[in-house]
């Protein structure tokens, strides 16, 4: 079993080369990349390249062709069925603040990790 962040706002999977070496699959098999990743706080990451990995959680699987470098995107925490949209997805063009308070539910079996 492998802890991995959930990360909604996220476009892309990335995994260390520590967690690839982990999974069995040599470096010789990632593709280079000329994608450029920008992190939250808007800090710059350049991907050591990409893979194709099939994935699979509580029987659900999929195939994980994203850039490499452990957290899951949006797109794949869906198709896990790990979240669910229960409202309208709204864009923001920029970082601001919610008139009200929020409320986040979390399944009681999941594993909370704070770094």
């Amino acid at each position: 079993m492998y802890l991995l962040n959930l990360d909604t706002g996220a476009d892309v999977n990335v995994l260390s080369r520590k967690m690839l070496s982990k999974f069995g699959v040599p470096e010789s098999q990632l593709r280079d990349t000329k994608i450029i990743l920008e992190a939250f706080g808007g800090s710059v990451v350049k991907p050591v390249g990409v893979v194709s990995l099939k994935v699979e959680c509580k029987n659900v699987e999929f195939s994980a062709d994203k850039a490499v470098h452990p957290s899951l995107g949006l797109e794949s925490c869906a198709k896990l069925n790990l979240v669910t949209l229960h409202k309208e997805n709204i864009d923001y063009l920029s970082l601001g603040k919610f008139k009200d308070k929020g409320e986040i539910q979390v399944n009681n079996e999941a594993i909370l990790l704070i770094n």
